[in-house]
């Protein structure tokens, strides 16, 4: 099979030296230094500090990372921006990246990400909007959601810098938006297939 969920104690994965999408509730560095899912393309789960700081030297194939969870320092959150085939990044629910780890993260990504997904991130505030908006491995977004930024999206148009962003076709501001913002976001954005 090539997805696979396994317990983080569970070492018989690492036979599959095939694997091309790996969910866990758990995983380390150890996991991963036999060099056995340099083929992963897709990962998601929960990562400690010292695996997220090293994922592109173990799986330089990556082009979807989901972290959840994950109490890692926010400088560990730059390794992911050596991942030269991301495309699909989701940060949810971790409580030590906010908008200074996602701005060091974004001004250093070599991938090109066509969907990012910042979710319920404690520290994240709606200045973190600016940032996605000019950063060049956001030029090619088609979908952007942001949720339980702290202070929310604010009626002062704060989301208007998005509109650098030509290819974004989905935008999900975490539904904070009212029903004058939505129809203002329809004129800025007439490419957007959901506001």
């Amino acid at each position: 099979p090539t997805r696979q969920r396994l317990a983080p104690t569970t070492h018989a994965v690492a036979a599959c030296t095939h694997l091309k999408a790996l969910t866990v509730d758990a995983l380390d560095a150890a996991s991963l230094e036999s060099g056995r899912f340099r083929a992963l393309e897709r990962l998601s789960g929960s990562f400690t500090r010292e695996f997220l700081r090293s994922v592109a030297g173990w799986c330089p194939l990556l082009s979807s990372v989901s972290v959840s969870h994950s109490h890692a320092f926010w400088d560990a959150f730059l390794g992911l921006a050596e991942l030269p085939l991301l495309e699909f990044l989701e940060i949810s629910f971790c409580p030590l990246f906010g908008d200074v780890a996602c701005e060091a993260l974004l001004s250093r990504c070599t991938g090109t990400l066509r969907e990012l997904r910042l979710q319920h991130n404690e520290k994240m505030t709606p200045g973190i909007l600016r940032t996605i908006a000019t950063a060049s491995c956001c030029r090619r977004l088609r979908l952007l959601k942001l949720a339980g930024l702290k202070g929310g999206v604010g009626e002062d148009g704060d989301y208007t810098c998005l509109a650098q962003l030509t290819r974004l076709h989905t935008l999900h501001l975490d539904g904070t938006l009212s029903v004058a913002s939505r129809s203002a976001s329809v004129a800025m954005f007439p490419t957007l297939y959901d506001v």
